[in-house]
């Protein structure tokens, strides 16, 4: 499954606020090229009591891949985190009332995978 935005409470309670999605039993996923970007999911963020709204975008990475960048129209490049071959990243952005977790919504971003001498490995978009 997958939660597009949590919100952190001032006591440390992890809640979801906002779209995602579950699905029933784990699934192993398949191997991917070690230079290759997989599985881009975009989404919107906000719901629940966020103050924050924007648009996201989550993936997996493969084991060459040193940084991935995310470059959403109009906003500046996005350095994502990246970790256990997984990519994960959000901008700020007015999301339509009502209309968060509509991932139709999501802002179109290019995003881009470098090798550690940051040389471009490969790049996916919605």
């Amino acid at each position: 499954g997958m939660c597009d935005s949590l919100h952190i409470t001032e006591i440390g309670n992890v809640i979801g606020a906002g779209g995602g999605w579950t699905a029933g039993d784990a699934e192993p996923l398949p191997a991917i090229d070690p230079t290759r970007l997989a599985d881009a999911q975009y989404g919107s963020i906000g719901g629940g009591d966020l103050k924050a709204q924007g648009f996201s975008v989550v993936g997996r990475a493969g084991d060459a891949i040193a940084a991935v960048v995310i470059e959403p129209a109009g906003v500046p490049p996005i350095l994502a985190t990246l970790e256990n071959g997984w990519f994960a990243a959000w901008w700020p952005a007015v999301v339509p009332p009502n209309q968060v977790g509509d991932p139709a919504l999501a802002q179109e971003a290019v995003v881009r995978a470098y090798d550690a001498a940051g040389a471009l490995l490969d790049e996916t978009s919605p």
